[in-house]
């Protein structure tokens, strides 16, 4: 898988591993969604960065960022240059590659 550029959030998330992420969305949807380009969400806590989630680039700056929340769940963002245009909360493991793939389609959904 190549590498893009990270994105560092504020956000209040729990570290995650990258890999076990990927497995749970599945290698054919990460391939559908980005053709294998995978970046990370680095967050910070007492001034240490970990890895929260991850971006996967669709085109043309629309991605599909994937981050661990609080409370043990996913939320999925389809985002436009880093703006969230849509947004999954409570997102279970078994749910999120479909969830992924779901915001990585077109649906100008009125933006």
């Amino acid at each position: 898988m190549s590498r893009v550029k990270d994105i560092e959030t504020s956000e209040m998330l729990r570290a995650c591993s990258a890999r076990v992420l990927l497995d749970q969305i599945g290698t054919g949807n990460v391939m559908a969604i980005s053709g294998l380009r995978v970046g990370r969400v680095i967050a910070w806590h007492d001034d240490e960065p970990f890895i929260a989630g991850v971006v996967l680039p669709v085109a043309n700056g629309w991605a599909v960022h994937v981050v661990l929340a609080a409370d043990d769940t996913y939320t999925v963002r389809r985002t436009f240059r880093n703006v969230a245009r849509r947004e999954w909360v409570g997102v279970y493991a078994e749910n999120v590659g479909e969830i992924a793939y779901l915001a990585s389609l077109y649906d100008n959904g009125g933006e």
